[in-house]
Parts: structure tokens; C-alpha cells; sequence
């Protein structure tokens, strides 16, 4: 909610204050789903594997109304995951070698 004051404060574009409002619960927005509902997998995915605030990745779920609306399996959710972990080492990899070579 405080998100999406900021953004209409701020002038930003309706869809996109819309989307900060709703991603946590997108079974309750009335407009174009799909949007939200990425947003909303992505939020928990990363909360899930520990990336962003906290380290209570197990308190997020996915909603299950999107999670029926998009066809996700938790197999998805896990090797998503996985993959997020993957690339952020690759990354961190690189400023290393960056960092290294100064």
C-alpha cells in the first residue's frame, strides 16, 4: 500500500502503481493478471530462496489462485530458484575478477 502511494505521488504510471498494489495479493485485483501474477511469482521466488529483505524465505507461498492460473509446478519454482542462486554467483564472479584486475 505505501508502495503504491509513493508511485502515484511520484507520478508514476497507473499500471505500475497498480502492480506494486496488488502483487501481494493479486487474487484481488480486478485488472490485467498476468502482469501482477509475474510480478507476485517473482517476489515470492526471490523471498523463497533468500534474496531480498530477511531470511524467512518459508513464510512467502506463491497464491494459489495464480499458481492454478499459470500452471506452476513446484519443481518450476525450485529450479527457478536454483537459478537465481546460479546467476547471482556467476555475477558476483565477475566484480570479483573486476575488482582483481584494478
Amino acid at each position: 500500500e505505501i508502495g503504491s502511494v509513493l508511485l502515484t505521488n511520484w507520478n508514476l504510471p497507473p499500471d505500475i502503481v497498480e502492480v506494486v498494489q496488488w502483487h501481494h495479493r493479486p487474487e484481488h485485483f480486478q485488472g490485467d493478471m498476468l502482469v501482477v501474477d509475474f510480478v507476485h511469482v517473482s517476489d515470492v521466488l526471490c523471498m523463497m530462496g533468500g534474496i531480498g529483505v530477511g531470511t524467512d524465505g518459508l513464510n512467502y507461498h506463491l497464491s494459489t489462485e495464480i499458481v492454478s492460473r499459470l500452471h506452476l509446478k513446484k519443481r518450476m519454482a525450485e529450479k527457478v530458484i536454483s537459478q537465481i542462486h546460479t546467476g547471482l554467483n556467476e555475477l558476483n564472479d565477475i566484480f570479483v575478477q573486476q575488482e582483481k584486475t584494478k
